[in-house]
């Protein structure tokens, strides 16, 4: 399908040249349409009657099938959840911790994973740091190899580092952590819907539908692996994670399930699931990462000859993420500015930089106005 017509089907990508599709994705018709269809439906059947809550069951198995095959893992491993933070702190609360057992984080991730493992450590007397992951010239075994700690229980690292756009070896770092029987926790906010995913060897993996993957905000998955399954524990409990009571003792849910709480947006499952039958459409998951990362490789070599510019990565990216810094004005300063010529990107106090996120969905011609205005501001 030409790519022209897929645009389309995006309103927000009409008008201006959005490039923060790792900040949030734009909604595509057919995603309003099938979240608006529910909610009618659900009042058609009349809500909380069983009618309606028996067809509330099956799209919410539809939504779990749908990730399951976006991650390529079993539907019995998989948790609806909000957000990725949310999926995190599922694992992090849940797991049991003993007193002085080590986490070991990367020193990129998300400030709402790092603000979670630090409340867990002062509560269970835990203790945490992080590593030098951020270098794009170091080898990311070689740093944990220096960092890990003899009580290290869990090693938390986000695929693709949200600010710099570097993409860590997740096969090579899951062996590392099997060899040491260290726990892997994968946020997974910036590889769902870039990278074809192979969670071999991952023992949790949590991210969200309204970036790469275009959905609507407020949905997530987390992925336990089969093993863990009861070894995490319920932290927030709720009748959604629930078969039944015996003797007034609840008794959980046999697969992933039994780590959602009460009552949600169901309708956004629909919304996810048009946009990702829309994706499809257009080519397979690996065709569209070769055109995204073609794209933000030529955007790469292109911010390489600007001489006021200082990109992030050594080399071209292996994602969609692209960032860079300019030589006098500050990255808040630089977003403002390009967004006064209608070209969407975001400034990330965590690299102190600017952040264009490529999506397949961007058009050359995009990128070409990107730099050209980069090119007239130079301060």
């Amino acid at each position: 399908m030409d790519i022209h017509t897929q645009r389309q089907h995006f309103p927000a990508l009409a008008n201006k040249i959005y490039l923060n599709f790792g900040g949030q994705g734009p909604l595509p018709t057919p995603a309003l349409t099938a979240m608006m269809a529910a909610y009618e439906q659900g009042q058609i059947k009349g809500p909380f009657s069983r009618q309606a809550l028996t067809w509330v069951e099956e799209q919410e198995h539809l939504t779990r099938q749908a990730f399951a095959q976006c991650l390529q893992v079993a539907v019995a491993d998989i948790t609806l959840t909000s957000s990725t933070t949310q999926g995190c702190a599922i694992v992090l609360w849940g797991w049991p911790w003993r007193g002085g057992e080590h986490l070991l984080l990367s020193d990129g991730e998300h400030p709402g994973v790092v603000a979670t493992v630090a409340q867990l450590a002062q509560r269970f007397g835990l203790t945490w740091s992080t590593c030098p992951l951020s270098d794009p010239t170091v080898d990311p075994i070689t740093v944990l190899e220096q960092h890990v700690q003899p009580h290290t229980r869990m090693l938390v690292l986000s695929h693709v580092l949200w600010h710099t756009g570097q993409v860590l070896p997740l096969t090579d770092i899951a062996a590392f952590c099997q060899q040491r029987d260290i726990r892997l926790l994968v946020d997974g906010a910036q590889s769902l819907g870039v990278l074809p995913l192979d969670l071999t060897g991952v023992d949790f993996y949590a991210a969200t539908g309204h970036k790469w993957l275009c959905g609507p905000a407020g949905l997530g998955v987390l992925y336990i692996h089969s093993q863990y399954r009861d070894v995490i524990q319920p932290t927030h409990c709720g009748w959604r994670g629930l078969q039944g009571f015996r003797q007034q003792r609840p008794c959980w849910s046999d697969d992933g399930q039994r780590h959602e709480i009460a009552t949600t947006a169901w309708e956004l499952g629909a919304g996810l699931r048009a946009s990702l039958a829309l994706h499809d459409a257009w080519g397979t998951p690996v065709q569209r990462y070769e055109r995204l990362v073609q794209l933000a490789q030529d955007l790469w070599q292109q911010l390489g000859d600007l001489p006021h510019l200082t990109r992030l990565l050594p080399e071209p990216p292996r994602c969609g993420l692209v960032s860079f810094r300019h030589a006098s004005i500050p990255p808040e300063t630089l977003a403002q500015q390009l967004e006064q010529r209608n070209i969407l990107v975001r400034s990330v106090a965590a690299g102190n930089c600017v952040r264009a996120s490529i999506h397949y969905l961007t058009d050359q011609d995009e990128l070409t106005q990107l730099v050209r205005a980069l090119r007239e501001l130079q301060g």
